[in-house]
């Protein structure tokens, strides 16, 4: 393409600027029918000439364009405006300039062109330089060029939309790269504890688990290292069922006391006694008409909880200003 474009500079003597604005024209046109990869060979070549071939003939007959028709400048102000959006081939059979022995040769010449032979045409040849992208040297392999098989093409159009298509061209084969050695993590010494006090208590949150690491060893973790106590107690728990079921016994309960549905506390009881939580169950049951008037009752100590730690707030107070 950069051959051409210096030609057509050399042509049409144009300046640096103009061969610039050629070359971010043209090239993600050619992006787009190529992709990004490296083509190297004869035969390479010569796929990329099949593809221009049938690119240059559905883009000429049968892809329509718009035509600068006249551009207007008032001040700062650019006022472009443009034909209606033909083919260039009509373009041409409407020009009065173009002698009459040509057009006879562009309407034979679309007479015989089917465009869907074409697409079809581009897609072949796509295919073919998508099986010699980056390859080179001894590990190019010597390929017949693929066969246009225009039934299955047409065929394949009813559903190709509804995924959407990736060009052969745009698909990169896959490589091995070396794996990057793991750094082993500062939580691995601590894991099997984790899993302990998570089996005691399945309710245990994130930020629990984080306070009790706080306290073996204050200089390595940290309030910012919530996050990864989050995800390291979801893995622990999607590896043990055992857990899961128990967390989500626990948020029934909480749920239940939330919108006072006393009716589901015999079922949850039922379902607790078999779960990690069996303990924690018992408890219920032993307190059972607590439980049941703390779930059905609207009153509640809460108010008394709150004046209790009121008094001793300034209790204590009080106290640190005595000493």
């Amino acid at each position: 393409m950069m051959f051409e474009v210096l030609v057509i500079q050399a042509a049409n003597s144009l300046s640096d600027e103009r061969a610039e604005f050629v070359i971010s024209d043209r090239l993600p046109f050619v992006r787009r029918l190529v992709g990004y990869g490296r083509f190297v060979g004869t035969d390479a070549t010569a796929a990329l000439e099949r593809l221009y071939a049938v690119v240059r003939l559905n883009g000429n007959l049968f892809q329509p364009s718009f035509k600068l028709q006249e551009k207007t400048r008032i001040g700062a102000r650019v006022i472009k405006r443009y034909h209606p959006p033909i083919p260039p081939a009509a373009r041409v059979l409407a020009h009065p300039n173009v002698a009459e022995a040509d057009k006879e040769r562009l309407r034979a010449l679309l007479e015989i062109t089917d465009p869907v032979l074409l697409f079809a045409g581009i897609r072949a040849a796509q295919e073919e330089l998508g099986k010699r992208v980056d390859r080179r040297g001894l590990n190019a392999k010597i390929e017949e060029p693929l066969a246009i098989d225009l039934q299955s093409f047409a065929a394949n159009l009813k559903s190709a939309w509804k995924n959407g298509e990736t060009r052969p061209t745009h698909r990169r084969p896959y490589r091995r790269t070396k794996p990057w050695p793991k750094r082993p993590s500062m939580y691995a010494p601590f894991e099997a504890r984790i899993k302990e006090w998570l089996k005691e208590d399945p309710a245990l949150s994130a930020a629990a688990v984080l306070q009790r690491l706080k306290a073996i060893d204050p200089a390595l973790f940290e309030a910012k290292n919530i996050r990864m106590v989050q995800r390291l107690v979801a893995t622990i728990e999607e590896k043990v069922p055992l857990l899961v079921e128990a967390r989500g016994v626990v948020g029934r309960f909480q749920a239940m006391v939330r919108k006072k549905t006393l009716a589901d506390l015999e079922p949850w009881l039922e379902h607790a006694r078999s779960s990690l939580i069996a303990s924690f169950a018992a408890g219920v049951l032993k307190d059972r008409e607590a439980v049941s008037a703390a779930i059905s009752l609207p009153w509640s100590n809460g108010q008394t909880e709150g004046q209790i730690t009121k008094l001793d707030t300034r209790k204590n107070l009080a106290r640190s200003r005595i000493s």
